[in-house]
C-alpha cells in the first residue's frame, strides 16, 4: 500500500500503540489491527517501534508528565533516573498520559507520511509518464544497436516489417 493515506493512518497507529504501556502486545495488537482494518502490516510494525529500549523511558516519562497535567494529579519527585519505578506506582497516571502522547505523536508521524507518500507517489507518476526523450541513454541505445546489427536487422528490413505491421 503506497496511497499516502493509509500509509499515514498505519504509521499513525503504529506510533499510537507503542506509545501504550502494553509492552510485549504491541505486535500482536498491530498485527490484528493490519488484519481487522487492512492496512500496510509492515508500516504498522514500523510505528510501533517507537518504543525500542533506548526510547522507551523518554515516553514513559512523558507518558506520565502528560497523564499528571490531565489528572491534575502532582507527581512528586519524578525523574528520568526513577521513571520505571514511579510508573508501576502510578499505572492509571501513565495509561492516561500514554493514550494523550500516542495520539500526539500518532499524528505527528502520520503527517510526515503522508506527506512523504504524497511527494513519493508525484514523483513517480511524473517519471512513469513518457516526455518523449529517449530513455535508453548512450550505453542502452548503444546495446540495441549492436544487438539488431548482430542478428541482421538492417534499418531496410526493419522499416519494410514496421510498413507490413502499419501500412500508411
Amino acid at each position: 500500500h503506497s496511497e499516502p493515506f493509509p500509509a499515514a493512518l498505519a504509521v499513525g497507529l503504529g506510533v499510537f500503540i507503542g506509545c501504550t504501556p502494553l509492552y510485549g502486545l504491541q505486535t500482536p495488537i498491530a498485527l490484528g489491527l493490519a488484519f481487522l482494518f487492512r492496512l500496510n502490516a509492515v508500516l504498522l510494525l514500523l510505528g510501533t517501534q517507537i518504543s525500542i529500549p533506548p526510547v522507551a523511558p523518554f515516553l514513559v516519562f512523558f507518558s506520565l508528565l502528560l497523564g499528571a497535567q490531565i489528572l491534575q494529579k502532582p507527581l512528586g519527585n519524578l525523574s528520568v533516573d526513577n521513571v520505571l519505578s514511579f510508573a508501576s506506582e502510578s499505572l492509571i497516571t501513565w495509561a492516561v498520559g500514554s493514550i494523550a502522547l500516542g495520539l500526539l505523536l500518532g499524528a505527528c508521524f502520520g503527517l510526515v507520511t503522508y506527506l512523504f507518500f504524497r511527494t513519493s507517489n508525484r514523483r513517480r507518476a511524473s517519471a512513469r509518464n513518457w516526455s518523449g526523450k529517449s530513455r535508453g541513454g548512450k550505453f542502452g541505445n548503444a546495446f540495441l544497436t549492436t544487438v539488431i546489427q548482430r542478428l541482421g536487422l538492417g534499418t531496410e528490413r526493419i522499416e519494410s516489417e514496421l510498413h507490413r505491421l502499419f501500412p500508411a
